[in-house]
Protein backbone atom coordinates (compact mmCIF):
# COMPACT_ATOMS: atom_id res chain seq x y z
CA UNK A 1 0.00 0.00 0.00
CA UNK A 2 1.46 3.30 -1.01
CA UNK A 3 1.86 6.25 1.93
CA UNK A 4 3.05 8.52 -1.25
CA UNK A 5 1.50 12.04 -1.65
CA UNK A 6 2.02 14.01 -5.12
CA UNK A 7 1.02 17.65 -5.06
CA UNK A 8 -0.20 19.52 -7.47
CA UNK A 9 -0.26 23.01 -6.64
CA UNK A 10 -1.17 24.64 -9.88
CA UNK A 11 -4.67 24.75 -11.56
CA UNK A 12 -7.22 25.32 -9.34
CA UNK A 13 -9.30 28.82 -8.91
CA UNK A 14 -9.20 31.29 -5.75
CA UNK A 15 -6.06 30.52 -4.20
CA UNK A 16 -6.30 26.48 -4.19
CA UNK A 17 -3.97 23.66 -3.79
CA UNK A 18 -4.97 19.62 -5.52
CA UNK A 19 -3.27 17.10 -3.70
CA UNK A 20 -3.49 13.66 -4.99
CA UNK A 21 -2.92 10.20 -2.83
CA UNK A 22 -0.88 7.46 -3.76
CA UNK A 23 -0.31 6.47 -7.25
CA UNK A 24 -2.13 4.89 -9.76
CA UNK A 25 -1.37 1.67 -9.43
CA UNK A 26 -2.05 1.08 -5.27
CA UNK A 27 -4.78 2.14 -3.23
CA UNK A 28 -3.72 5.00 -0.39
CA UNK A 29 -3.66 3.89 3.49
CA UNK A 30 -3.71 6.25 6.56
CA UNK A 31 -0.58 4.37 7.94
CA UNK A 32 1.42 6.31 10.66
CA UNK A 33 3.85 7.58 8.19
CA UNK A 34 0.29 9.33 5.99
CA UNK A 35 -0.49 10.68 9.25
CA UNK A 36 2.52 12.67 10.04
CA UNK A 37 2.88 13.77 6.80
CA UNK A 38 -0.48 15.06 6.14
CA UNK A 39 -0.18 16.73 9.49
CA UNK A 40 3.01 18.50 8.55
CA UNK A 41 1.65 19.25 5.22
CA UNK A 42 -1.26 21.03 7.11
CA UNK A 43 0.80 23.22 8.58
CA UNK A 44 2.87 24.12 5.23
CA UNK A 45 0.09 24.72 3.53
CA UNK A 46 -1.17 27.12 6.39
CA UNK A 47 1.89 29.17 5.94
CA UNK A 48 0.82 30.32 2.85
CA UNK A 49 -0.80 33.24 2.98
CA UNK A 50 -2.66 33.11 -0.56
CA UNK A 51 -4.02 29.76 -0.37
CA UNK A 52 -8.05 29.41 0.85
CA UNK A 53 -8.67 26.00 0.09
CA UNK A 54 -7.43 22.42 -0.43
CA UNK A 55 -9.17 19.59 -2.82
CA UNK A 56 -7.85 15.74 -2.20
CA UNK A 57 -8.36 13.24 -4.71
CA UNK A 58 -6.59 9.93 -5.53
CA UNK A 59 -4.61 8.50 -7.89
CA UNK A 60 -5.95 4.87 -8.07
CA UNK A 61 -8.71 4.84 -10.38
CA UNK A 62 -10.39 2.45 -7.97
CA UNK A 63 -10.12 3.58 -4.82
CA UNK A 64 -9.95 7.17 -2.76
CA UNK A 65 -8.69 5.95 0.86
CA UNK A 66 -8.47 2.75 1.96
CA UNK A 67 -8.47 3.68 5.84
CA UNK A 68 -5.47 2.08 8.08
CA UNK A 69 -2.81 0.07 7.07
CA UNK A 70 -4.03 -3.37 8.40
CA UNK A 71 -0.45 -4.96 7.64
CA UNK A 72 1.09 -2.34 9.90
CA UNK A 73 -1.87 -2.79 12.81
CA UNK A 74 -1.51 -6.38 12.58
CA UNK A 75 2.16 -5.67 14.16
CA UNK A 76 1.33 -3.09 16.40
CA UNK A 77 0.71 -3.98 20.74
CA UNK A 78 -1.52 -2.15 22.89
CA UNK A 79 0.56 0.94 23.03
CA UNK A 80 1.62 1.21 19.29
CA UNK A 81 -2.29 0.35 18.96
CA UNK A 82 -3.25 3.56 20.93
CA UNK A 83 -0.51 5.57 19.89
CA UNK A 84 -1.78 5.34 16.04
CA UNK A 85 -5.44 6.09 17.34
CA UNK A 86 -4.28 9.03 19.20
CA UNK A 87 -2.00 10.44 15.52
CA UNK A 88 -5.14 10.00 13.55
CA UNK A 89 -7.39 11.95 16.58
CA UNK A 90 -5.03 14.84 16.13
CA UNK A 91 -4.28 15.10 12.24
CA UNK A 92 -8.48 14.99 12.21
CA UNK A 93 -9.16 17.86 15.19
CA UNK A 94 -6.21 19.68 13.04
CA UNK A 95 -8.21 19.52 10.17
CA UNK A 96 -11.51 20.97 11.20
CA UNK A 97 -9.57 23.55 12.94
CA UNK A 98 -7.55 24.70 10.23
CA UNK A 99 -8.20 27.90 8.23
CA UNK A 100 -8.24 26.32 4.95
CA UNK A 101 -11.52 24.93 3.65
CA UNK A 102 -10.41 21.19 2.95
CA UNK A 103 -12.65 19.43 0.34
CA UNK A 104 -12.70 15.36 -0.46
CA UNK A 105 -13.44 14.50 -3.91
CA UNK A 106 -14.24 10.80 -3.68
CA UNK A 107 -13.76 8.39 -6.96
CA UNK A 108 -13.84 5.01 -6.09
CA UNK A 109 -13.88 3.14 -2.58
CA UNK A 110 -13.36 5.18 0.47
CA UNK A 111 -13.25 2.87 3.64
CA UNK A 112 -12.94 2.91 6.97
CA UNK A 113 -10.06 5.51 8.30
CA UNK A 114 -11.23 6.77 4.65
CA UNK A 115 -14.40 7.87 5.73
CA UNK A 116 -12.91 9.44 9.05
CA UNK A 117 -10.83 11.38 7.22
CA UNK A 118 -13.84 12.87 4.92
CA UNK A 119 -15.74 13.72 7.97
CA UNK A 120 -12.88 15.40 9.36
CA UNK A 121 -13.01 17.83 5.63
CA UNK A 122 -15.18 20.93 5.63
CA UNK A 123 -17.34 19.45 2.47
CA UNK A 124 -17.07 16.09 0.46
CA UNK A 125 -18.16 15.97 -3.28
CA UNK A 126 -18.20 12.04 -4.94
CA UNK A 127 -18.67 10.75 -7.84
CA UNK A 128 -21.65 8.67 -8.99
CA UNK A 129 -19.70 5.69 -8.59
CA UNK A 130 -18.18 6.23 -4.96
CA UNK A 131 -19.21 3.25 -2.33
CA UNK A 132 -18.45 4.07 1.52
CA UNK A 133 -18.26 1.63 4.02
CA UNK A 134 -16.64 1.74 7.79
CA UNK A 135 -16.49 -2.22 7.98
CA UNK A 136 -14.66 -2.19 11.75
CA UNK A 137 -18.19 -2.72 13.35
CA UNK A 138 -17.86 -5.84 11.36
CA UNK A 139 -14.71 -7.33 12.50
CA UNK A 140 -15.89 -5.84 16.13
CA UNK A 141 -13.47 -2.90 16.03
CA UNK A 142 -14.47 0.60 16.63
CA UNK A 143 -12.47 3.30 14.86
CA UNK A 144 -10.39 4.83 17.03
CA UNK A 145 -10.06 8.08 15.09
CA UNK A 146 -13.32 9.67 15.86
CA UNK A 147 -15.62 9.28 12.59
CA UNK A 148 -18.09 7.37 14.71
CA UNK A 149 -18.51 9.94 17.23
CA UNK A 150 -18.25 12.71 14.92
CA UNK A 151 -21.02 11.59 12.71
CA UNK A 152 -23.89 11.61 15.01
CA UNK A 153 -23.12 15.20 16.37
CA UNK A 154 -23.79 16.05 12.66
CA UNK A 155 -27.75 15.50 13.29
CA UNK A 156 -27.36 13.32 10.01
CA UNK A 157 -29.12 9.92 9.90
CA UNK A 158 -26.32 8.02 8.79
CA UNK A 159 -24.63 6.97 12.50
CA UNK A 160 -26.46 3.64 12.01
CA UNK A 161 -25.45 2.58 8.78
CA UNK A 162 -22.30 3.33 9.97
CA UNK A 163 -22.35 1.79 13.43
CA UNK A 164 -24.22 -1.08 11.13
CA UNK A 165 -21.06 -1.05 8.80
CA UNK A 166 -23.36 -0.97 5.65
CA UNK A 167 -21.91 -0.31 2.30
CA UNK A 168 -23.22 2.94 0.69
CA UNK A 169 -23.59 3.89 -2.71
CA UNK A 170 -22.57 8.08 -3.63
CA UNK A 171 -26.67 8.72 -3.28
CA UNK A 172 -27.03 6.25 -0.49
CA UNK A 173 -24.53 8.17 1.40
CA UNK A 174 -25.64 11.48 0.37
CA UNK A 175 -29.23 10.80 2.02
CA UNK A 176 -27.39 9.72 4.81
CA UNK A 177 -25.46 12.60 5.34
CA UNK A 178 -21.95 11.37 5.03
CA UNK A 179 -21.66 13.63 1.78
CA UNK A 180 -22.65 16.77 0.65
CA UNK A 181 -22.67 16.32 -2.78
CA UNK A 182 -22.66 13.71 -5.85
CA UNK A 183 -21.34 14.86 -9.49
CA UNK A 184 -19.35 13.10 -12.16
CA UNK A 185 -16.69 15.17 -11.73
CA UNK A 186 -15.78 16.23 -8.02
CA UNK A 187 -12.95 18.14 -8.43
CA UNK A 188 -14.32 20.37 -11.44
CA UNK A 189 -17.81 20.98 -8.88
CA UNK A 190 -14.88 21.53 -6.02
CA UNK A 191 -13.76 24.51 -7.85
CA UNK A 192 -17.15 25.83 -8.58
CA UNK A 193 -17.97 25.81 -5.01
CA UNK A 194 -14.47 27.61 -4.19
CA UNK A 195 -15.61 30.46 -6.62
CA UNK A 196 -18.89 31.10 -4.92
CA UNK A 197 -16.86 31.22 -2.14
CA UNK A 198 -15.11 34.16 -3.33
CA UNK A 199 -15.22 37.30 -1.11
CA UNK A 200 -16.25 35.02 1.72
CA UNK A 201 -14.38 35.09 5.29
CA UNK A 202 -14.03 30.91 5.26
CA UNK A 203 -11.98 31.16 8.37
CA UNK A 204 -14.46 32.48 10.37
CA UNK A 205 -17.61 30.48 8.89
CA UNK A 206 -15.75 27.52 9.84
CA UNK A 207 -15.96 28.42 13.14
CA UNK A 208 -19.14 29.15 13.43
CA UNK A 209 -19.74 26.15 11.60
CA UNK A 210 -18.11 23.81 13.50
CA UNK A 211 -19.37 25.17 16.96
CA UNK A 212 -22.88 23.79 15.62
CA UNK A 213 -21.56 20.62 13.89
CA UNK A 214 -23.04 22.27 10.80
CA UNK A 215 -21.51 21.99 7.14
CA UNK A 216 -20.08 24.74 5.54
CA UNK A 217 -21.89 25.04 1.93
CA UNK A 218 -25.39 25.79 2.90
CA UNK A 219 -23.51 28.49 5.08
CA UNK A 220 -21.95 29.74 2.18
CA UNK A 221 -25.21 30.16 0.44
CA UNK A 222 -26.77 32.09 3.43
CA UNK A 223 -23.30 34.05 3.62
CA UNK A 224 -23.96 34.81 -0.48
CA UNK A 225 -27.72 35.75 0.17
CA UNK A 226 -27.25 38.08 3.01
CA UNK A 227 -23.75 39.47 1.38
CA UNK A 228 -26.60 40.50 -1.68
CA UNK A 229 -29.21 42.55 0.77
CA UNK A 230 -27.45 42.92 4.48
CA UNK A 231 -31.16 44.00 6.08
CA UNK A 232 -33.23 40.42 4.80
CA UNK A 233 -33.14 39.02 8.09
CA UNK A 234 -34.06 34.71 7.60
CA UNK A 235 -37.47 33.24 8.57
Amino acid sequence: MSTRLILEASGLPEGGLHVVFGDAGRPFTLSRLALAELERAIERWEARETLRWVAFTSASPTTFLAGANFRELGQLGAEGAADISRMGQRLFRRMRASRLWLVACVRGACMGGGVDFALACDYRVADPSARFAHPGPSLGLITGWGGTAFLPRRGTPGSEALLRARRLTAAEAMREGWIEEVAPRPLVRAELRARQSKGTDLPRLKRLCRAADLPLFPALRYERWMAVDPAVQPC
